[in-house]
């Protein structure tokens, strides 16, 4: 058989090829020989890698910037319809406007890689607004029960004064009347009446404290996270020491 055929099929070979085309045989190798292949060269340097995604876009603006520009619209419409004299068009621009940006929001934080800078900027204002709202609600909320609760305390704190100036008019007429089984049952009246009102202060400034510790945790979850570094040669803190089993 020739140099030109494959010895494995007979097939003819390709000038200079290295593998016949028909069976993969390795041109000039026999059964039983270790077939040596040449490594391939090494990269200097990893190959650069480009990154790239599909971005949806409808007529060339992607979906969360047209749901904004759409609450936006209808917002401003519905205004307008509402000053001459049509609210029940100007009711149903406002619930479309209130679709559009709850799904503008949703969107934007399902897919921000999709979504421009313009809209991300816009749900950080929109997070940070609701953050604040609920902050105010939480303190005019802490700052209402506690203002109720106070007044409540304070009129028993009247009710028991009351109580305790009649309980000493009535120790002074037993002393005068040297009636000592009324005069001890008065002090102990009296004792109690001075724990209770005791009692219903503590409660007060309780209250106090709670509250403004609520208005505190309130207004720190409506504030932006903040990185600090600390200073060059500050003590860093020890890292915990585990416990031994």
């Amino acid at each position: 058989m020739s140099a030109a055929e494959c010895a494995n099929c007979g097939s003819p070979l390709p000038a200079r090829s290295r593998f016949c085309p028909e069976c993969g045989t390795r041109v000039g190798a026999t059964d039983g020989d270790t077939q040596v292949e040449d490594v391939p060269p090494h990269e200097p340097r990893p190959a650069p890698m480009d990154v790239m995604w599909s971005e949806r876009r409808f007529f060339g603006v992607a979906p969360s910037t047209g749901l904004f520009g759409l609450g936006v619209g209808a917002i401003v419409l519905g205004f307008v319809l509402l000053v001459v004299g049509h609210p029940l068009w100007a009711l149903v621009l406002f619930v479309v406007a209130v679709l559009a940006l709850a799904a503008f929001v949703s969107q934007t934080r399902r897919l921000p890689e999709q979504a421009s800078g313009v809209a991300r900027a816009s749900v950080d204002a929109l997070e940070a607004v609701k953050a604040r709202a609920g902050a105010t609600i939480e303190t005019v909320a802490a700052h209402g029960n506690a203002q109720i609760e106070q007044m409540r305390l304070r009129r028993e704190i009247g009710q028991l004064n009351q109580e305790r100036e009649q309980a000493l008019v009535e120790l002074g007429a037993a002393a005068y009347a040297d009636d000592d089984n009324a005069v001890a049952a008065l002090k102990r009246r009296l004792g109690e009446l001075n724990a209770e009102l005791e009692g219903r202060k503590q409660q007060i400034a309780d209250i106090s404290d709670e509250t403004a510790e609520r208005v505190k945790e309130a207004q720190l979850q409506a504030q932006a996270t903040q990185v600090v570094t600390p200073a060059e040669g500050a003590d860093r803190p020890k890292n915990p020491q585990r416990p031994e089993n």
